[in-house]
């Protein structure tokens, strides 16, 4: 390698650390802009619900009270029985 294309190659180096110092920073500078925590409310979606595993075995709500939760009905692969999920 000659002696240019390393001190491009250093500098841009240079550069890019630079930046990423400064990103960085900018996070944690006294002037930086604070995002405010906005609350909208509770969710009024879901309820009690009983569910059959696959090996048969009761599951419902109550298990999982006090816990945070969140119950997704969709196939991972069933390409003979549904279309694939849009994404838009």
């Amino acid at each position: 390698m000659n002696k240019a294309k390393i001190f491009r190659i250093a500098t841009w180096s240079a550069v890019a650390v630079a930046a990423g110092i400064l990103i960085g920073l900018k996070g944690i500078l006294p002037n930086a802009e604070l995002q405010e925590h906005v609350s909208t409310g509770t969710a009024r979606v879901g309820g009690p619900f009983d569910l059959t595993s696959q090996t048969g075995e009761k599951f419902n709500n109550a298990r999982l009270a006090g816990k945070p939760y969140l119950v997704f009905f969709g196939f991972t692969n069933c390409p003979a029985f549904a279309r694939p999920r849009s994404t838009s």
